[in-house]
């Protein structure tokens, strides 16, 4: 049974999780993995971390432009039109991204 005085000399201890560590970089064609340790009793969690995928913020938001993504050369990465990109060998592409008069270039360099 428990009592008040075994609860004194006794106390729960919950857990105390650190930060999440990357163990595994998202790319754009896997997702990564992040974990942390209980400082308390080292049960650890993992979470996923998502594929990469450019996500333009567009303002004002209710902007009706269309957001469209084109890749400057297709044998070293392709870009999907929501935006995801997938290596396709070992280089250097420019993917740019356009909605209305905006426009901004992201440089991807596959590794393969």
């Amino acid at each position: 049974m428990i009592t008040e005085r075994s609860r004194q000399r006794f106390p729960q201890r919950g857990h105390s999780f650190g930060s999440y560590v990357v163990v595994k970089e998202a790319t754009a064609e896997e997702e990564g993995i992040q974990t942390r340790t209980c400082a308390v009793c080292g049960k650890t969690e993992s979470t996923s971390i998502p594929k990469l995928t450019l996500r333009p913020v567009i303002t004002p938001s209710d902007s009706q432009d269309k957001v469209t993504y084109k890749t400057s050369d297709k044998k070293v990465a392709t870009v999907s039109a929501k935006g995801v990109v997938k290596g396709k060998k070992a280089g250097k592409a420019k993917i740019t991204v356009t909605s209305g008069k905006k426009k901004a270039i992201v440089t991807v360099n596959v590794k393969k």
